[in-house]
């Protein structure tokens, strides 16, 4: 899927913690490593101590990005979980999601027991890179999906969890597979099971598989405080989840807007869980029964009832504190190895190649470069041509991550315009982890195809069509439906180039590329005040003198509405007076172009993040993209800036120059 970015927030939000926690796992384990070796010759008590101890920090780093930095609420109902003091605890839930295990740690974290889970796992996570072999030294145990000989195994394990008195948190998804609402066919296959057994079906969640379940509560019945019969489920705060649909996985879970998590939460003591072999199994499948109908309910058309599980909630947050400081560490550990620059092999003929691009006197019109046997730091000259965008097509690798600049000569109006376009290529067989680690250094080899009027990053070759292409750079540049003709020019008054007023009369034929209506999409993220709607109607109207507007987040909070904070006509000035270093402010503002004798009215989009913002806020603002669009586009360029020295009035026409194909910014006609 092609995106055309100008700023990919979303999608590095993304990238950050799942490279982060994928990156640093060698780390991890490289430590783990150590302590195992010098604890052989200590207790077993001694090492699983600081074993738990060293598994704590590591998921506090996966609370910090899943709860704090995604801006997940957890909503709790039912029984409450005791906060002070740990518990040894068998922990049994519907499962739906790989984030799922995400929602462990932010449960046990709140008790101080995150360092104690132990995971019943299917045999096949046992190949799962790095953490299939230590999954079972924290004492997790892998069991066959219907195989008698794991019985033993598992009798075994658990004994021995009882004999050395291991604190746990013993995790248990009882389905044994994930829930997913878009695989009718396996909800089918679940009910049928349910039918053969004599019990009812399912359709919220599967028929559980209670033997691994069975034997926790016969071994380790003693041993447990508690078991928690947990309920979970997902929503984004505006989702409109009915009908249900599958919730996002942990590739997914942080373009979220406003995760929400609901937990039911029955906590019961090992004595009442009733004793016998069959009202223990008895009492697993009533356990999904009840889950069943809490699900139906929070997914029903009901509005009364829908999205929420019965009783009184209770929202509850894990401090910042409580996990910044790992997280900072990790990344302190991981920070040497992630270099976010690149070089190139072969420098000198990759700026020639660049420089015939960009030059009339040559017919090379695309560059295309690629890593060097996928070292992410070192990148090499791969082609260069001049049949266009279809050419360099052909050099592109499935199994790669390539950059290349194409350049387009297009006639718009009465103009000639040169574009390039800056190709971001990765392939649909690079691996997650790689993509994730080229990412970082996407910035350094940005730079080095730097200027350029668009970006577009894919895995499609049908993206990089020229007409796909050309589609791209007219939405980006105001050149369709944005421009007036010759005849409508020559009935207007002649503007300098910069802001301006309106003026009345023949000024009302221009196009503004027909912008309409005010209204945010049905569950946005963000509350736009009348103010900002008023404001906005008044810059694009034909009978005002304002020419700029700017709209911020009331109290400065990104959770309340978009409001109003200036006005005017006087230009940029006014402009820079609101947008200080301590807000995130977005402005719109209207200028005149001028290019051969064809006056053009031209609306200039800033998206401004001051260098004060705090982290957490940038993070929750940049998901506002969408939202923000419904106000302020169309406009001719966006900006985005964090210094007044990029918003001042002739910085704002280069941009506009640039963008429209009245002055490339790349090269000048007579070069």
């Amino acid at each position: 899927m092609m995106n055309t970015i100008l700023q990919q927030a979303v999608s590095f939000r993304s990238t950050v913690p799942i490279l982060l926690t994928l990156s640093v796992a060698p780390q991890y384990l490289f430590a783990w490593s150590l302590w195992r070796a010098v604890s052989s010759i200590l207790p077993r008590k001694v090492y699983e101590y600081v074993d738990d101890k060293l598994y704590d920090t590591y998921q506090t780093m996966v609370v910090f990005f899943f709860e704090n930095y995604a801006g997940t609420e957890l909503i709790f109902y039912g029984d409450e979980i005791p906060l002070d003091k740990k518990e040894n605890v068998l922990y049994l839930c519907n499962h739906q999601s790989t984030v799922d295990w995400a929602v462990v740690d932010m449960i046990a974290i709140r008790q101080g027991s995150m360092g104690s889970i132990r995971y019943i796992l299917k045999d096949s996570l046992k190949y799962l890179p790095l953490f299939g072999f230590y999954f079972p030294q924290h004492g997790c145990i892998y069991v066959r999906r219907n195989a008698s000989s794991d019985v033993v195994n598992i009798e075994r394990r658990m004994k021995k969890f009882e004999e050395d008195k291991t604190s746990m948190w013993l995790v248990i998804f009882p389905e044994g597979t994930r829930y997913d609402a878009d695989k009718p066919e396996q909800i089918k296959q679940s009910q049928e099971f349910a039918k053969s057994r004599g019990l009812i079906p399912l359709n919220h969640v599967l028929t559980p598989r209670t033997k691994a379940t069975e034997i926790a509560l016969e071994t380790l019945s003693d041993h447990f405080d508690a078991v928690y019969d947990l309920t979970i489920a997902y929503k984004e705060k505006y989702e409109n989840i009915v009908p249900r649909k599958r919730p996002k996985d942990l590739l997914e879970f942080f373009d979220c807007q406003d995760p929400e998590i609901h937990v039911h939460v029955r906590r019961l003591t090992p004595d009442q869980i009733p004793q016998g072999c069959e009202e223990k199994k008895q009492w697993i499948y009533d356990a999904f029964s009840l889950k069943e109908r809490m699900l139906s309910q929070f997914f029903s058309e009901d509005s009364e009832v829908q999205g929420r599980f019965p009783g009184p909630s209770r929202r509850h947050r894990v401090p910042l504190a409580r996990t910044l400081s790992w997280t900072m560490f990790w990344a302190g550990v991981l920070a040497p190895f992630l270099a976010t620059n690149v070089e190139f092999e072969n420098e000198d003929d990759f700026k020639n190649a660049i420089s015939e691009c960009r030059s009339d006197n040559f017919e090379t019109n695309w560059v295309l470069a690629r890593h060097v046997d996928q070292n992410p730091n070192l990148v090499t000259l791969s082609g260069f041509g001049n049949g266009g965008a279809e050419e360099l097509k052909e050099s592109l690798e499935d199994d790669s991550v390539m950059y290349g600049l194409v350049r387009f000569q297009e006639q718009i109006d009465q103009s000639s315009t040169v574009k390039f376009v800056y190709i971001h290529w990765i392939g649909k067989q690079v691996p997650f982890t790689m993509k994730g680690r080229y990412g970082i250094v996407r910035g350094s080899v940005n730079k080095s195809f730097q200027p350029h009027h668009v970006s577009v990053e894919t895995d499609n070759v049908s993206d990089l069509d020229h007409e796909a292409l050309l589609n791209v750079i007219n939405e980006n540049s105001g050149t369709k439906n944005k421009v007036l003709d010759a005849e409508q020019a020559s009935e207007r008054k002649a503007y300098d180039r910069g802001f301006t007023g309106r003026e009345t009369g023949n000024n009302k034929k221009r196009v503004t590329g027909g912008f309409t209506g005010f209204q945010g999409k049905s569950g946005a993220s963000v509350k736009f005040d009348d103010s900002v709607h008023d404001a906005a109607s008044d810059l694009r109207s034909d009978t005002t003198e304002t020419n700029w507007f700017v709209a911020g987040y009331q109290d400065g909070n990104p959770k309340l509405p978009l409001i109003c904070l200036g006005s005017g006509s006087e230009g940029v000035g006014g402009i820079t007076e609101i947008l200080t270093n301590d807000i995130v402010g977005y402005a719109l503002c209207r200028v005149t172009d001028v290019v051969d004798d064809i006056s053009t009215v031209k609306f200039v989009y800033i998206q401004w993040v001051g260098d004060n913002v705090k982290p957490l806020v940038k993070a929750k603002t940049s998901t506002h993209k969408a939202d923000l669009e419904q106000i302020f586009h169309p406009a001719h360029a966006t900006i985005f800036a964090n210094s007044q020295d990029e918003i001042s009035e002739s910085e704002i026409m280069d941009k506009v120059q640039s963008s429209s194909g009245s002055k490339s910014h790349v090269r000048n006609n007579t070069d």
